[in-house]
C-alpha cells in the first residue's frame, strides 16, 4: 500500500503542473470540468485498486501507460498552443514527477532504519509530499503567469523538447534499472539543476520581454504625447499671429461696414471664424490620453490624404493602464494608416471606442486596403518583410490577453478590420474563446509520436513487461520490445546454451522445457524484485539426460554494485512438468529435516571461519533469534550424483561476500524422507 501512495503523490504533481501550465482551446471552464474528469478518474481507478490489495507491483508498472499517458493525452488535445510549447510544458511536468522519486531514494532507506513501523511510514510520506509540494508552488509561482501568454517556446527551438525528452527517458531508465544510490544521487542533480535552470531562463526572458514591451508602449505614448504638443505649439503661434493681426481686422471690418458693405464684412468675418476654429485643439472624448493619441493619428491621416470617420465614447478616467490603451490606440491606428495610405483613390479610416460601465472597452477599426490580407494560422496578419502592416498587432495581442479579452482580425477583398475588446479586473467577465480547430501540420507528426512512444516504453522496462502480460494486447507489445529483437537494453538479454543433439525432436522438447522454466523463473524474479527487471538474464544447461533436465537461470545487476538473483529448475522428463520441492518428498516434515541439516551445515562452517546472520556476526540473544531456522522458497537442483543443492540468494543468510550460499544435503538425510516416485528415489549420493 506504500508504493501505492508513493505513486499517487507524483501523479497528483504532475496533474496540477499539467494544469496550471494548459492554455485550453475552449473556455476555461470546459477545459478544467475536460481535463479533472479524465485525471480523477485515472487517479481514483489507480488507488482503488491498490486498496483492493491486489498486485500492487503490476498496477504501478502499468501507471506511465494507464493513467499518465490518458492525462498528459488529454492536456495535449485540450491545448490550444503549439505542438513545441505543449510538449515543453507536458515535459517540465514530467521532469519534476521524475524528480520526486529520486530524491526518496535519499530519505526513504535511512529513514526507516531509524524509525521503524508506521511512524517510520508516515515520516517518509510527510518528506515526499513536502517535497511534491515544493515542486508545485514552484510551477505555480514562477511558471504559471509565463505559460499563460500565447507563445513560450518558438517552432523553431522545437530540438529543446527533443532533449528534454531523452533526459526524462535516460532518468526514468536508470531510476528503474540502478539500485545504486550515488547514480541516483547524479541523476536527480542533473534532473534538479535543468527544472531550475528552466524556471530560471524562462524568469528572466519573461522579464525581458515585459521590460521590452512596457518600454514600446511608453515609447508610443511619449511620441504620440509629443505630436500632440507640437500640433498645441501651432496651433497657440497661429492664435498668436491673429491676436496680434486682429486690430487690423477690426479696422478692415469697420471701413466695410462704414462704406455698406454689409455682405463682404460678413464675408470677411466668416473666414476669420475659419481661421480661428484652426487654432482650437479637437477633442475626440473626455479622456486625455486617448485623445492625445487620436489627435496625433487622425492629424497624420489629415496630412496623408486618409479620411477618417470616428465615433469614440470613453470616459475621462478609463479602467485600464493608460499605457495599455495607448498602445492597443496607437498600434491598430498605425497600422491601419500604413494600411490605408497605400490604397489607391480610397483611403479611408473607421474607428470606434466605447467603454461601458461594466469596465468592457471595445475597439473596432477599419481601413481600406489595396489587396486582400492574408491571415496566418494565429489569426494575425502574415507579415512580409517588404510591408509594415500588422507588426503592431503582436502587441495588441498581449495587452488584449493581459486583460482576458478577444482580438479578431477580419480580412476582405478591398477592406480589413481588427476588432479588440479588454475586460477590467473590476467589472465584466471572461467571454467564451472561440474554437480553434485542430490542424495536422505535418504528416511526419504521426511516425514521430509513434516513434517516441515506442522509445518511452523501452526506457520503462517494467512497465513494457507488464503491458506484455496483458492477453492478446500483449503480443503487439512485444513487436516493439527491443529485448526481443536481440539489443542488450539493459536488463532482459537472454543467452541459452544447451547441448546440440542433433535430434530434431529432443531439441524442441528441450526448447518447450526452457520456455517453461524462463517464464516461472520472470516471475519468481518479478516477486521477489517488485516488478524490477535486471541488467543480465543468462541460462544454462546444468543436467540434461532421460530422467531430468536441470536449468540454472540467474540475472546479474552491475548497477554501482553487483547482485545476483538465481534459480534453478529441475523438469521431470517422464511428467514433462517443473518439479517443487514438496514433489521429491513423501514425509510431511521434511522442511524440519532439511533446516536441520542446514543449519548443522552452518555450524560446522561457522567454526571454520565463515559468517552466516545469526552465526559468527551476532552473537546476543535477541539476534540468535533471527537465526535460520526453516526453508522459504527454497532454491534447489539435483546433480549428476543424484544429490539435493539447496541455493540461497547472495544476501540471504549470509554476508554479499560470500556469494551465494550452497548446501549439499547427502542421501543420508533424503533417502529415508523421499518420495518412491519422486527423482531423488534410488539416489546414490553420499
Amino acid at each position: 500500500m506504500n508504493n501505492v501512495l508513493y505513486a499517487i503523490l507524483p501523479f497528483l504533481l504532475f496533474g496540477f503542473i499539467s494544469e496550471i501550465l494548459l492554455k485550453g482551446r475552449f473556455s476555461r471552464r470546459l477545459n478544467l470540468i475536460i481535463y479533472n474528469a479524465v485525471f480523477f478518474v485515472a487517479a481514483v481507478v489507480h488507488l482503488a485498486v491498490g486498496l483492493a490489495a491486489l498486485d500492487n507491483a503490476f498496477l504501478l508498472s502499468l501507471m506511465p501507460v494507464s493513467a499518465y499517458l490518458p492525462v498528459a493525452v488529454t492536456a495535449f488535445a485540450l491545448s490550444r498552443r503549439n505542438v513545441a510549447d505543449t510538449l515543453f510544458a507536458l515535459f517540465i511536468a514530467i521532469l519534476a514527477v521524475i524528480i520526486v522519486p529520486l530524491s526518496e531514494e535519499l530519505y526513504v532507506g535511512p529513514l526507516l532504519r531509524i524509525v521503524t513501523g508506521i511512524a517510520g511510514d508516515v515520516l517518509c510520506l510527510f518528506i515526499s509530499l513536502a517535497v511534491s509540494s515544493f515542486l508545485g508552488f514552484v510551477a505555480f509561482r514562477y511558471l504559471r503567469r509565463i505559460f499563460a501568454r500565447e507563445k513560450v517556446l518558438d517552432t523553431k527551438n522545437w530540438y529543446i523538447d527533443l532533449a528534454l525528452f531523452f533526459l526524462a527517458g535516460l532518468s526514468v531508465y536508470l531510476e528503474n534499472m540502478t539500485n545504486s544510490v550515488a547514480a541516483a544521487v547524479l541523476v536527480l542533480l542533473c534532473d534538479a539543476s535543468v527544472f531550475a535552470v528552466i524556471v530560471a531562463y524562462l524568469n528572466a526572458k519573461y522579464k525581458s520581454e515585459m521590460l521590452q514591451a512596457e518600454r514600446e508602449r511608453i515609447e508610443k505614448q511619449i511620441d504620440a504625447e509629443r505630436a500632440e504638443y507640437r500640433r498645441v505649439e501651432q496651433n497657440l503661434e497661429l492664435g498668436r499671429r491673429y491676436r496680434h493681426d486682429m486690430r487690423h481686422h477690426f479696422s478692415v471690418i469697420r471701413e466695410l461696414i462704414r462704406s455698406g458693405n454689409a455682405a463682404e464684412a460678413e464675408a470677411y468675418i466668416q473666414t476669420l471664424g475659419v481661421r480661428l476654429e484652426e487654432t482650437e485643439r479637437k477633442a475626440y472624448c473626455r479622456n486625455p490620453v486617448a485623445n492625445a493619441v487620436l489627435s496625433s493619428m487622425f492629424g497624420r491621416a489629415e496630412d496623408l490624404g486618409v479620411r477618417v470617420h470616428s465615433e469614440v465614447d470613453l470616459p475621462q478616467k478609463l479602467p485600464f493602464d493608460d499605457a495599455d490603451v495607448c498602445a492597443v490606440f496607437s498600434n491598430l491606428l498605425e497600422n491601419a494608416l500604413n494600411a490605408a495610405s497605400r490604397a489607391g483613390e480610397e483611403k479611408r479610416i473607421s474607428f470606434t471606442a466605447e467603454c461601458t460601465a461594466r469596465g468592457k472597452l471595445a475597439v473596432s477599426v477599419e481601413n481600406s486596403v489595396g489587396e486582400k490580407v492574408e491571415l496566418g494560422s494565429d489569426g494575425l496578419p502574415v507579415v512580409r518583410r517588404s510591408e509594415a502592416h500588422g507588426y503592431g498587432l503582436s502587441n495588441v495581442r498581449y495587452v488584449v490577453e493581459k486583460y482576458n479579452g478577444v482580438l479578431l482580425c477580419v480580412s476582405r477583398e478591398d477592406v480589413f478590420s481588427v476588432k479588440a475588446v479588454l475586460f477590467s479586473a473590476d467589472g465584466g467577465s471572461r467571454p467564451h474563446k472561440p474554437v480553434r480547430r485542430i490542424r495536422l501540420h505535418s504528416v511526419a507528426a504521426v511516425p514521430v509520436a509513434l516513434s517516441c512512444l515506442i522509445m518511452s516504453l523501452n526506457f520503462m522496462p517494467e512497465t513494457l513487461t507488464a503491458l506484455e502480460g496483458i492477453p492478446v494486447f500483449g503480443s503487439a507489445v512485444s513487436a516493439i520490445d527491443f529485448r526481443r529483437w536481440g539489443f542488450g537494453w539493459g536488463d532482459s538479454e537472454i543467452r541459452v546454451e544447451y547441448p546440440e543433439t542433433g535430434d530434431d525432436d529432443a531439441d524442441a522438447l528441450t526448447e518447450k522445457y526452457l520456455d517453461e522454466c524462463r517464464e516461472k523463473f520472470f516471475w519468481y524474479f518479478e516477486r521477489k524484485y517488485n516488478g524490477y527487471t535486471g541488467a543480465d538474464f543468462t541460462s544454462e544447461i546444468e543436467r540434461d539426460d532421460e530422467r531430468m533436465l536441470v536449468v540454472s537461470m540467474y540475472c546479474t545487476i552491475n548497477a554501482g554494485s553487483s547482485l545476483t538473483h538465481q534459480r534453478f529448475f529441475t523438469v521431470d522428463k517422464a511428467t514433462g512438468e517443473i518439479v517443487g520441492l514438496s514433489d521429491l518428498f513423501s514425509a510431511e516434515d521434511y522442511n524440519a529435516v532439511l533446516s536441520a541439516e542446514i543449519k548443522r551445515q552452518i555450524e560446522y562452517r561457522t567454526e571454520s571461519g565463515d559468517s552466516y546472520y545469526g552465526y559468527g556476526i551476532f552473537t546476543s540473544p535477541e539476534d540468535m533469534e533471527n537465526a535460520f531456522d526453516s526453508l522459504d522458497d527454497p532454491n534447489f537442483y539435483i546433480d549428476g550424483d543424484d544429490r539435493l543443492i539447496i541455493v540461497f540468494d547472495e544476501g540471504e543468510i549470509a554476508p554479499n561476500s560470500m556469494g551465494t550460499p550452497t548446501f549439499v544435503i547427502p542421501a543420508v538425510v533424503t533417502d529415508p524422507i523421499a518420495s518412491p516416485e519422486g527423482l531423488l528415489a534410488g539416489g546414490d549420493g553420499a
